[in-house]
């Protein structure tokens, strides 16, 4: 019997963004992304006006994306189940979260980690297979979307590589307008579990610096930068 094998293998990630949706797909996923913006603007103006953090008050790990990769709509999967080429198979993560797989039904796979799915594959299998042994590796990432409102030229809902950062983000936004304060640019983050959204607040000039909190930040997943 093999070691199991359960943990997801830091697979290279062969693709930064996910195949290209249909039209119908995409404007649905920007109405639902800007939804999701207002909800996170409408929670943070609830926690008050003076609520915010500045970048550098944050600890580094704030700043970063988190080290463990929770899998999302769009992500490209491989799943193999060892000795069962017939279940294995490379599978897309749908819109609702969930994956189509042979023998089981539907798996949720969306704010899991590879290791976890894996997890959950072995169980749902055990039924129809003795002993199963299961790795789930990431094939290719889906892009981070990220809403981008207020004082830039073009406010809207945009698709990041992992690893941009907020100056990347306002460029593609093609900057500030005139009346924008290049001292209040947040980013609205969701709190952890249901907890408050997070506001962080930077300031222009910290942005074009080549070192330093502010250039280092990198945007997740459903962030929303606004520039004041």
């Amino acid at each position: 019997m093999p070691i199991r094998y359960r943990q997801a293998l830091a697979a290279p990630v062969r693709a930064t963004v996910a195949a290209t949706p249909r039209p119908s797909t995409r404007r649905r996923r920007t109405r639902a992304a800007l939804l999701a913006a207002l909800a996170l603007l409408g929670a943070a103006a609830c926690a008050g006006p003076r609520r915010f953090a500045w970048v550098e008050e944050l600890p580094p790990a704030a700043t970063a994306e988190p080290a463990e990769y929770l899998i999302g709509p769009g992500d490209l999967l491989s799943v193999r189940v060892h000795g069962q080429d017939a279940i294995t198979s490379t599978v897309r993560v749908r819109e609702d979260g969930r994956i189509s797989l042979a023998l089981v039904a539907d798996p949720m796979a969306a704010g899991l980690t590879p290791a976890t799915l894996a997890d959950l594959l072995e169980s749902q299998l055990k039924t129809y297979v003795n002993k199963p042994v299961v790795t789930v590796a990431l094939e290719a990432r889906r892009a981070n979307e990220v809403s981008v409102l207020g004082h830039v030229v073009t406010p809207g809902v945009y698709q990041f590589a992992h690893g941009t950062g907020l100056l990347g983000a306002l460029a593609q936004a093609r900057g500030l307008t005139p009346r924008a304060d290049r001292d209040a640019i947040y980013v609205l983050r969701a709190g952890v579990a249901g907890g408050k959204p997070e506001r962080i607040r930077f300031r222009y000039a910290s942005l074009l610096q080549s070192e330093g909190p502010a250039s280092a930040f990198q945007l997740r997943d459903s962030d929303v930068i606004l520039v004041e």
